[in-house]
């Protein structure tokens, strides 16, 4: 089958003209007005077999009458930011279930349990969004969950321990053991207050150390955040559900909030998300529906908080990184994410290293191993966080199921978007892949060739690297580096749902 493929690709490849060339991208409208409820996301697979749940969220009928919180830090008083993540547990991934109240929720009441009992309680995210689906008598359902009840679950019941009631996404309409409602009667909230859609509010309660846990309408930006941050959605921006997220931080020098997301530590920036004031603040996008709480009465310690995370300072918190898109403006960047359509950068880059590797329709070690490390290294420039290893695997018949236009729309997207240096980067690698166990045929060539022969330029290839990779950093990728991760596989031995974890779940 495979060489069937390969002969048809190769056969589309040789007549791409040598440059240029644009793939058009669907226009999707969406209405912004706010006025609906609807959360029902979709389940994302990133190109390393991950998998992540857009929407979740659902939407309250009316503002539940609760009591507000009320600023009490004059606006001049505020400082210029506030970052609380060094105090927050591990980031975790809510996967394909649509659980993003329970891990919003999670990480501000795991926070409160490291400031009021100096320990990392890892809570049951699957306890809560059993029990809050549970007051609506829609436990069979996995269509989301109201944050309003989530609150109340940890208020009335409390929460037991992940240890006790594990996150494993297939018991998700199981009902937990008693002993897990016995435990959680150890550990809850003694209140919580509704935080008004104000940004001096806002940062009030961001300033008293406590996190705000929320919802706003996403978009597909959020799917491929450039170094974290999130642009405020286009008029035509497709809309892909209600989620909850927690804020933990704000920044005015760059006026972004910074807040955690429940999609895995490897998405945005290690899990985290840079989300501008005027996509929060602005009652289109959010669904007012966003909550303090407290575990006990004691407040968090705010010298410590004023101590460590204030800072008066009028620096931008974004790290200058210098990679391949540091220097794309925002508009680039959301129009080439837009060609790329369903599979984004790194299912093309990983489509392109392994039709080199298969180009004589078997991979060997050899070629797995060096289209690893030509993989790993490529990414690190394009600085983005993804296991080369997992996208190899994952992205192995992305190509052949999509061979007819495949290639031509990457090379075309790829021309228009990425310098000369990183795309003779790629076809170099390409290149020396194929030839990684030394025997590789003119007809291997060739089909390289086709593809991206004019892309080749040595000059450029030098000056890339020097360019946009530390050595260093580099090195500090141990952890892909291993010769296990180099073991030859088969392809009735790649089980998708392996690579659906992302290590921070179980199915």
């Amino acid at each position: 089958m495979k060489k069937q493929i390969l002969t048809l690709a190769l056969g589309a490849m040789l007549v791409l003209p040598s440059c240029g060339g644009s793939s058009s991208s669907s226009s999707n409208s969406s209405d912004n007005s706010g006025d609906s409820p609807a959360s029902k996301g979709q389940v994302v697979r990133r190109a390393d077999g991950s998998v992540y749940q857009t929407g979740g969220y659902l939407a309250p009928k009316a503002t539940p009458n609760a009591p507000k919180y009320q600023a009490n830090i004059n606006a001049a008083d505020l400082p210029a930011k506030v970052d609380l993540r060094k105090f927050l547990s591990p980031v975790e991934n809510q996967g394909q279930l649509g659980s993003c109240t329970a891990n919003a929720t999670a990480g501000a009441y795991e926070y409160l349990m490291w400031w009021h009992k100096q320990t990392q309680f890892d809570l049951s995210r699957l306890f809560l969004y059993y029990n809050s689906r549970a007051v609506n008598n829609k436990t069979n359902e996995d269509d989301g969950a109201m944050l309003y009840d989530v609150l109340q679950v940890l208020h009335d019941y409390g929460v037991c321990s992940e240890k006790t009631w594990p996150y494993v996404v297939q018991k998700f309409a199981q009902r937990p053991p008693d002993n897990c409602y016995e435990e959680a009667k150890n550990y809850g909230i003694s209140k919580y207050e509704h935080v008004d859609l104000d940004l001096n509010t806002w940062k009030s309660v961001l300033a008293q150390g406590y996190p705000i846990i929320f919802a706003i309408y996403t978009y597909s930006n959020m799917q491929n955040p450039r170094n974290g941050y999130i642009t405020v959605p286009r008029a035509n921006e497709k809309q892909t559900g209600g989620h909850a997220m927690c804020c933990v931080g704000y920044s005015d020098p760059d006026r972004v909030f910074i807040v955690r997301n429940s999609w895995g530590h490897q998405w945005g920036d290690k899990g985290y998300c840079y989300i501008p004031y005027d996509y929060i603040m602005n009652p289109n996008l959010n669904y007012n529906d966003s909550w303090v709480i407290y575990s006990t009465s004691e407040p968090v310690d705010m010298d410590k908080i004023e101590e460590e995370a204030w800072d008066d300072d009028e620096e931008s918190i974004f790290v200058d990184m210098q990679n391949e898109f540091s220097e794309m403006s925002d508009e680039d960047w959301d129009a080439m994410c837009d060609e790329l359509g369903d599979y984004d950068i790194v299912f093309r880059l990983g489509a392109l290293y392994n039709i080199a590797a298969w180009g004589d329709e078997e991979m060997s070690p050899a070629e797995q191993k060096l289209a690893t490390e030509k993989l790993k290294k490529l990414l690190i420039m394009f600085g983005l966080d993804y296991s080369p290893k997992k996208v190899l695997k994952h992205c192995e018949n992305i190509w052949v199921n999509e061979a007819n236009d495949f290639f031509e729309k990457t090379v075309a997207i790829l021309n228009k978007y990425l310098s000369e240096g990183a795309r003779a980067t790629i076809a170099a690698d390409m290149l020396e892949i194929c030839n990684a166990d030394g025997d590789a045929s003119d007809e291997e060539r060739d089909l390289i060739l086709g593809i991206v022969g004019d892309w080749l330029n040595a000059d450029l290839i030098e000056a890339y690297y020097s360019d946009y990779l530390d050595e260093e950093e580099y090195d500090d990728y141990a952890e892909y580096d291993d010769e296990d991760d180099y073991a030859y596989y088969d392809d009735e031995d790649y089980d998708d749902e392996d690579y659906d974890d992302d290590d921070d779940y179980e199915e």
